[in-house]
């Protein structure tokens, strides 16, 4: 059974095999994949079963459905075929799964697929990079600097860990650097706890 599988900046998501002879691509949570996000319609796209193969129709969306870069109202696919929707891409594997023959109007009752992103961002800073963001007037130096105190000896191999929540770029950046900011005045805190025991 053929799959799609959906990527963000060459990275895959998400495998959604093709169990319905109509699956549904958009934002909205009753289509069959759902991927969250501004750029994408509520409708956006829809894959077909049709004449013996797959066919991908645009919904009537807001930015467009391309294939191999193409802008199209509908368009037959081919195995490797990469559908462009907003800033995701998802590639059509015919050549994956099960049999054509189970394919069914209403799919297999498992729902919609819903593409999420593993974000796994880690900010790690230095004692070094923490003073040249101070010196910078980025972030606050805490009372009695980042040093290590004057009876211990430096360790430049301390490096301190945050995570971070990486919001979407093209939604509510400001709401990313917030946490960066958050983030950076933790590990300094960290940091100087760190150096001044």
């Amino acid at each position: 059974m053929p799959e799609l599988i959906v990527t963000l900046k060459g990275r895959e998501l998400q495998r959604v095999p093709i169990r319905k002879t109509l699956m549904v691509i958009g934002r909205d949570d009753g289509n069959d994949i759902v991927i969250d996000n501004r750029g994408i319609s509520r409708q956006h796209a829809m894959v077909r079963f049709e004449g013996g193969g797959f066919t991908v129709v645009d919904a009537g969306s807001s930015n467009g459905v391309f294939v191999n870069g193409l802008s199209t109202q509908a368009q037959r696919l081919n195995d490797g075929d990469e559908i462009g929707i907003g800033k995701f891409v998802i590639r059509f594997d015919a050549s994956a799964g099960p049999s054509l023959d189970e394919l069914s109007e209403d799919g297999d009752g498992s729902g919609p697929v819903k593409v999420t992103r593993q974000v796994d961002p880690t900010l790690a800073l230095t004692p070094e990079e923490i003073q040249r963001l101070q010196a910078s007037r980025k972030l606050p130096m805490p009372q009695g600097g980042y040093g290590a105190p004057p009876s211990s000896p430096a360790r430049p191999d301390v490096r301190m860990h945050a995570r971070v929540s990486r919001g979407d770029e093209a939604e509510g950046g400001s709401g990313a650097a917030v946490l960066v900011a958050v983030a950076i005045v933790v590990a300094a805190g960290v940091a100087w706890f760190m150096l001044r025991s």
